[in-house]
């Protein structure tokens, strides 16, 4: 494919293994980890392991927020990656209150238990299907996987969108629908791992990656 990804680095690991996966469909891949004047991404992933609060404090540092609205504004698609989807939100709850990126308005809140399922624990970590909720060109990342494809997740975060056309894909977690992922316009995020998730997560990529530059 005739793409540039920029995979940003901002301290929250996972990094090269997102690299190592994107390369099997882009031979230019770019870690970036600090604002750069000049770019030439065709595509964005922001990977992420670890909190809400840490990953956009460093995002923030680095000038990487300034760089990604920026490039937003070119039309390029943006991928956010767990923790890389909820800093998407317009605000975390974890360790203390903090801005995100309001990219997808709402909140990114723990984990809760019910009893209505006594197997669920926090942190959710495994195997769950994804059910994608919309179809067609609206839902690009999806194209080609079945209904209910699986893919692997690690996380003890969630993200609550205000609007449910935000919403892309739900998954069950404790008896209940868990938001698997986001899109509003080129702004995309997944709770889960595509590079962990096997054929499923490889096509998720791959899709992304096709998605043409809107400029």
């Amino acid at each position: 494919m005739n793409t540039v990804v920029g995979i940003f680095d901002y301290g929250c690991g996972n990094l090269h293994s997102v690299a190592r996966t994107c390369a099997k469909f882009s031979d230019n891949i770019e870690i970036v980890e600090r604002f750069q004047q000049k770019s030439d991404f065709t595509h964005i992933v922001l990977p992420g392991v670890g909190s809400y609060s840490n990953a956009i404090s460093e995002i923030r540092t680095r000038g990487l927020d300034q760089l990604i609205h920026g490039k937003l504004n070119d039309g390029v698609p943006l991928l956010g990656i767990c923790v890389g989807m909820q800093v998407l939100t317009t605000e975390g709850h974890e360790n203390s209150l903090s801005s995100g990126l309001d990219l997808i308005g709402g909140s990114t809140e723990m984990l809760s238990l019910t009893k209505s399922d006594k197997s669920s624990r926090i942190p959710n970590m495994g195997w769950n299907a994804v059910i994608p909720e919309m179809s067609g060109n609206e839902n690009q990342l999806f194209q080609g996987l079945e209904n209910g494809f699986d893919a692997y997740f690690a996380h003890s975060f969630e993200v609550k969108p205000n609007d449910a056309a935000d919403i892309s894909a739900l998954s069950k977690f404790d008896g209940r629908n868990l938001v698997s992922a986001v899109k509003r316009e080129h702004v995309y995020g997944v709770q889960f791992h595509p590079e962990k998730s096997g054929e499923s997560g490889l096509r998720v990529l791959k899709n992304f990656l096709s998605i043409k530059t809107d400029n």
